[in-house]
């Protein structure tokens, strides 16, 4: 990367460092405990992966793992996630890999969940609008963190396949609610919530 991009990148992440998670403490403010240690990580993930840079999702994801391992360990694990767990350019400027799989999530719902997919398609919602950012972030920014912990244990072990299952699982505990719903907004309202209102991973 040229020293421009680097620049770029740089002011990029010094941009979002206080909208990664505003409401807990360690990343509050400017003076944070987790504000120099998230400005590393994520410095350290542009140079490691100069193709990639910096992309957004990625920031909320090392500012819960380090809420849970110290920085270098937060490091290597996002290193783990980007190169072992997800496929190829999953975070690269054209997010090509996270919208392949957007496409298998909707071919996933018409085979296993026809009535969403009926829901869907009749009320001309497109999904990916809400689930694209789930599976950029692996559910780091819409679930609570307790439900994370459980979601990211099955990640670790499975891999991106625990992403469309999660998926799959909120969307079939509000089916019977989604088909009651009459108009777009409130469908599209309601798919944005289902994460958030998840409270118990074993539903």
């Amino acid at each position: 990367a040229s020293s421009n991009d680097a620049l770029m990148t740089s002011k990029q992440i010094e941009k979002d460092l206080l909208r990664t998670m505003p409401a807990n403490a360690c990343f509050s403010h400017l003076h944070s405990t987790g504000i120099p240690r998230l400005r590393r990580v994520m410095r350290g993930l542009a140079w490691l992966y100069p193709d990639i840079g910096y992309c957004q999702g990625t920031g909320t994801m090392a500012a819960s793992l380090l809420l849970l391992l110290e920085e270098e360990d937060a490091f290597w694990m996002m290193a783990t996630i980007v190169e072992d767990l997800l496929p190829a350019s999953y975070y690269s400027s054209t997010l090509l890999g996270i919208q392949a799989d957007q496409k298998v999530l909707r071919t996933l719902i018409a085979n296993y969940l026809p009535d969403i997919d009926h829901v869907l398609v009749q009320h001309d919602i497109e999904l990916s609008l809400i689930s694209l950012h789930w599976f950029l972030t692996l559910f780091a920014s819409v679930v609570h963190m307790k439900i994370l912990l459980r979601i990211w244990d099955w990640f670790l072990f499975d891999g991106s396949i625990t992403l469309f299952q999660v998926t799959l699982g909120m969307l079939k505990m509000r089916e019977s609610e989604l088909k009651e719903l009459e108009n777009s907004a409130q469908i599209f309202n309601a798919l944005s919530d289902i994460p958030g209102d998840v409270d118990d991973v074993d539903q």
